[in-house]
Order: C-alpha cells, then sequence, then structure tokens
C-alpha cells in the first residue's frame, strides 16, 4: 500500500502529478532542485529542496528524508531524466524507504542514449529518420548527407545543458562543419547524433504525436495520444499547446518499441510524421511524466493515479478509452509564443472546445502567479 508521495521536480508535469495525487487524500511532498511552481499549490503538503539529480547527493537526500520522516512505503515518482536514471541505479538503497515503479537501470540507459535508442528501433523495424552517428575516425563526412540535418546529443539533457538549445540545424556540409566544431568547443562531439530534418508537409510545420504508455514488463496497460501544436522556441520546442488524437498507425510501433524493451512505468515516446517515408519516425523516448501529462488526465486517463494504485498492489482498469480534440495550454508561454509565430509568419493554432489550463486551476491559482513571478524574475536578471 502507498503511504505518501514524493513528487521529484516540481515543474508543470510535476504540479500535475501532485495535484493528481492528493486527490487520493494521500499525502505528497515535492522535492526540487531549486524553486518550482508545485511548492506553491494546496497539493503539496511539504517542499523538500534537493542536491542536483544525478549526483550522489541527491541519493543522500532522499534517504536522509526517509530516516529523519520513518518513511515507509512512500512512492517516487520524477519527472526529470537525470532522476529516473539515479533513482534506478539506487533502487536497493532506496527500497528501505520508497516503493518505485520504473524499469530497471540497464533498460533505461537504452531509452535515454538516443544512439542506442536508434539502434533498438531498427532491429525491430520501428521507422526512425536517417541517421549518422558522429564517430572520431574521421569517415563521418563521407556519409551521402540528406540535408538539412539536425545535430543533437545522444544524451539531450547533456547536449541541452552545454549548448543552451535541442539541436542545431545544418543546409549543407559547411554548415555541418560549423556546428560541429562549435558544439566540439563545449561538448563530446562523439556523444552526439545527426539526423535529416523531417520537413514540413503542405506549407505546415510537421506536428509531433506522442503515445504515452503505462506499461507492466513490456505489455502496454494503457495507451494515450496527444499532439504538440505550438511550442517555444517555434521549432524543436517546448510545447505551450496540445491536443488529445488517435493516431491508428502507432499503435503498432509503439507496442514493438515496448516489447522489445520489457519497459515498466510510464513512457512517452514522440514521433514526427515523414513525408518521404510517408510514415511516422521514432523521436525518442522519455521514460516518466511528461510536460502535459494534464491532458491525458482530462481526456480520461489519470496516468498517476493508476500507477499509485499498480505501486498499492490493486488492479487497473485496462485499455481505457479517452475523448480527442481536448485541448492543454500553458497560458503563461502560449499567447507571447503565439504573437511571435505571427510576426515570423509561421504557422500556428488555437484552443477550441474543452480547454484545460497548465497552470491555473479553480481553489489552486498560486501556481500560477508563482510561474509568471518567476518568469518575470529570470527577464528582469537578463
Amino acid at each position: 500500500m502507498v503511504r505518501g508521495v514524493i513528487i521529484i521536480e516540481g515543474h508543470v508535469q510535476g504540479l500535475s502529478n501532485a495535484r493528481s495525487a492528493a486527490e487520493l487524500n494521500l499525502p505528497v511532498w515535492v522535492m526540487h532542485n531549486g524553486n518550482c511552481i508545485a511548492s506553491s499549490s494546496k497539493s503539496c503538503q511539504k517542499f523538500i529542496h534537493c542536491h542536483p539529480y544525478n549526483s550522489n547527493n541527491f541519493i543522500e537526500d532522499l534517504i536522509n528524508l526517509g530516516t529523519e520522516n520513518n518513511l515507509r512505503d512512500w512512492l517516487i515518482i520524477p519527472s526529470n531524466d537525470y532522476a529516473v536514471l539515479n533513482i534506478a541505479r539506487n533502487e536497493l538503497k532506496l527500497s528501505k524507504f520508497y516503493k518505485t515503479f520504473s524499469s530497471d537501470f540497464k533498460i533505461l540507459e537504452r531509452i535515454i542514449d538516443k544512439s542506442a535508442l536508434m539502434a533498438l528501433a531498427t532491429n525491430c523495424n520501428v521507422p526512425i529518420p536517417e541517421t549518422y552517428k558522429t564517430n572520431e575516425n574521421g569517415d563521418f563526412f563521407h556519409n551521402d548527407f540528406n540535408f538539412p540535418v539536425l545535430t543533437r546529443g545522444t544524451i539531450g539533457q547533456d547536449f541541452y545543458k552545454k549548448i543552451g538549445v535541442k539541436a542545431l540545424k545544418s543546409n549543407n556540409p559547411e554548415e555541418l562543419k560549423i556546428n560541429l566544431n562549435t558544439i566540439g568547443d563545449h561538448f563530446d562531439i562523439s556523444q552526439t547524433l545527426t539526423q535529416e530534418l523531417i520537413e514540413t508537409r503542405n506549407g505546415t510545420k510537421s506536428i509531433t504525436v506522442s503515445t504515452c504508455c503505462l506499461c507492466l514488463n513490456g505489455i502496454i496497460l494503457n495507451l494515450w495520444m496527444g499532439e504538440k501544436l505550438n511550442e517555444h522556441p517555434l521549432s524543436y520546442g517546448t510545447a505551450t499547446l496540445a491536443r488529445s488524437v488517435e493516431v491508428k498507425e502507432l499503435e503498432e510501433p509503439t507496442q514493438k518499441l515496448i516489447k522489445e524493451l520489457e519497459y515498466t512505468g510510464v513512457c512517452e515516446i514522440e514521433w514526427l510524421y515523414n513525408s518521404k517515408q510517408k510514415r511516422y519516425n521514432l523521436i525518442e523516448v522519455n521514460p516518466r511524466t511528461w510536460l502535459w501529462i494534464e491532458l491525458a488526465k482530462a481526456s480520461g486517463i489519470d496516468f498517476i493515479k493508476d500507477v499509485i494504485q499498480i505501486s498499492s498492489g490493486k488492479e487497473v482498469l485496462k485499455n481505457k478509452t479517452y475523448e480527442t480534440d481536448i485541448y492543454w495550454f500553458n497560458p503563461i508561454t502560449y499567447y507571447p509564443f503565439k504573437v511571435l509565430a505571427m510576426l515570423k509568419n509561421v504557422k500556428s493554432y488555437r484552443p477550441k472546445g474543452k480547454t484545460v489550463n497548465a497552470l491555473f486551476k479553480k481553489g489552486d491559482n498560486k501556481p500560477g502567479w508563482t510561474y509568471l513571478w518567476t518568469l518575470f524574475n529570470i527577464l528582469k536578471r537578463r
């Protein structure tokens, strides 16, 4: 039986996770490296500052928290790749105090390392963009590149921390050399991956579709799909607007991946439609909750409550249906970036019908104001 919940990383998805857990009348604590919006939610009964999620000190923080508060059977729900890996690596140490619902460390490594993930996808006939692995023997530029291409890190968060963007675009060999030299000044170039850029279709940008799963030992218990409509920055960015959808052709490749990985836990699998191949391509797998998990809940599947039920030894309703064309948006990022998209003549969308607000909720609006104040302070410092 789950006696309480620790939310690791309290940004937008952490806020949603905390709200779901609190609806089951469980004590909810939020642990975050720095300040976060979930700490100001009514759902959060206690906030704990912690060390960086990839550090040994972070694990010590969890152990000390469990010891000092005599915790037993509390469920850890992380929303950060580093935290997911670190917790899995130290599961035995943490098991005295905490429950986890996650794959083991070796499986998670194959997911977070995009080079390993692309190789796995190829082995089980899941389509991927044309991919060129950077190597150190000087043969990389002998590839017949299909420009334009994107270069990104095999470990996405490592790359973003060093370079400041998720990916760099190259339109020709000269730009690719310049970008690789720029990356090499700050990052290990062998830890990058270069892939064809999936270009626009019918004059509009390609829309990212996510298949989001609750899984147990390679079997999907519940599957939900959504698409990212607007984002910031305007390319390769974070969602500001998303919508629940159903894309039948993604069911089979999603099942193949999950079965091949023997995956356990919640995950988000990102796909982009490749008009050259006339099918969706795998982009990445996030072995954790994702930014707009609140949209899945609003359309009929509450992944957090399911995880709590399973971790408590209870059955969950499988193969749930959900409502499509429900919209999720972050009001503080949606409006300014929609204006920016108009100024740059980039197609954007607007919510229609039933809409879910990522931040502001009746009776629990403080996280939204905290988000706005935090953003104001960041801009002020700049």
